[in-house]
């Protein structure tokens, strides 16, 4: 198993800014993920759990400080099962518990007004505000940052060296190679795999261009040969 693997189950609901008429559940200062119940949930940075409930009408909510101070607090969720305890520290991709965000069953069952079905809810954490919902209601709901560059940066292999607000940090995927070093190639490979495309066609569309203007010319000169020829003939 590889240390963010439920990533790989993709984002069902993003980061929302404001209220958006016609998608439920916005402003949405975090991103859901599709996980399926019990899919093991792991932490996204080494760190200290600070805060830790269950039995909430969300099912648990989960909040980690990291240890590199330049990245904000971070929290999940409707998890169903936690393996941590407050003030206990986790390292980058520790096993924080299983997922959650259903409506019955398992151990923290979700309230359906907050989760019509199972998957993790993770973002960055500045503080709690009040907000007006696409409902036209007021609600207390956390807020930070966008967390979505730093998940798929994670998902990708793991260099997440150039999120907002965290230069410097050290993830490094399993092949040992630093997280930014891989996509750092694949995005240079593509960009000259580009260049190369571009500058062929360019070639190509010159060549024929140069060529058709030596036949015209070749036509004008060859032109010229005859009306002179024609000329000598009639002196």
């Amino acid at each position: 198993m590889g240390l963010y693997d439920w990533l790989g189950y993709g984002i069902s609901h993003g980061y929302y800014s404001s209220a958006v008429s016609g998608i439920g559940d916005t402003p949405h200062f975090s991103v859901d993920y599709g996980t399926p119940i019990h899919t093991p949930i792991t932490a996204l940075f080494s760190g200290t759990v600070v805060k830790q409930r269950t039995g909430l009408p969300w099912g648990t909510e989960v909040f980690i400080q990291p240890d590199n101070t330049r990245i904000p607090q971070y929290y999940y969720y409707h998890l169903d099962t936690l393996n941590t305890s407050l003030g206990q520290h986790v390292n980058a991709g520790d096993t924080i518990g299983l997922s959650g965000g259903q409506n019955s069953g398992g151990s923290n069952p979700t309230q359906p007004q907050y989760s019509t079905g199972p998957h993790t809810h993770v973002g960055f954490f500045n503080s709690f505000i009040s907000v007006r919902n696409n409902y036209g209601n007021t609600e207390t709901i956390p807020y930070g940052p966008d967390i979505t560059p730093a998940l798929q940066a994670l998902a990708k292999g793991a260099n997440v060296a150039n999120i907002p607000n965290a230069p410097g940090v050290t993830q490094t995927q399993p092949s040992g190679i630093p997280v930014g070093t891989q996509a750092f190639f694949i995005d240079t490979g593509q960009k000259i795999g580009l260049i190369v495309v571009s500058l062929t066609l360019l070639g190509v569309g010159s060549f024929l261009l140069l060529e058709k203007q030596v036949k015209a010319v070749g036509g004008k000169v060859a032109g010229g040969v005859k009306t002179a020829a024609k000329v000598a003939v009639v002196a």
